[in-house]
């Protein structure tokens, strides 16, 4: 009040009008680990890996999705993520019940790079939109 009195020189108004926000009126809904568990029983081999890793890593879909090889701490059992909300770097916890899984997907892209290498038409190229639409082109 001094502020305004001395330096501002005006008479504070005390009659403000404001408007208490209200509280948010229902939490947001969980599963409980029953229903994680029987979510997870109904998904086929190909997404329980990216599921089990959103769900047990806490990761986001983009962030699972784009999850590297060296990324992948098996001795600590963490996961390192780049960038992620706020642009921020984290390491995540990495469930143990996953390393079969990752490390046969390691083994399935090892072999699939292998291929490629050994094929003309991908061998050292980079997977640019514009040579997979050349490779694309080349097929017909």
């Amino acid at each position: 009040m001094r502020v305004y009195k001395h330096i501002i020189k005006q008479e504070l108004n005390c009659s403000l009008n404001f408007v208490r926000s209200k509280r948010q009126s229902k939490l947001p809904i969980v599963m409980t680990p029953e229903e994680v568990k029987l979510l997870m029983s109904h998904l086929g081999k190909r997404y329980y890996l990216i599921a089990g890793l959103m769900y047990g890593s806490g990761l986001r879909v983009m962030k699972a999705v784009q999850l590297r090889v060296q990324d992948i701490d098996f001795d600590y059992k963490c996961v390192r993520v780049w960038n992620g909300k706020g642009n921020k770097h984290r390491i995540v916890t990495l469930a143990a019940e996953l390393f079969p899984l990752l490390r046969n997907q390691i083994h399935q892209v090892d072999e699939y790079l292998k291929l490629d290498l050994q094929n003309p038409t991908f061998a050292h190229k980079y997977m640019t939109p514009i040579n997979i639409l050349l490779i694309l082109n080349s097929l017909h």
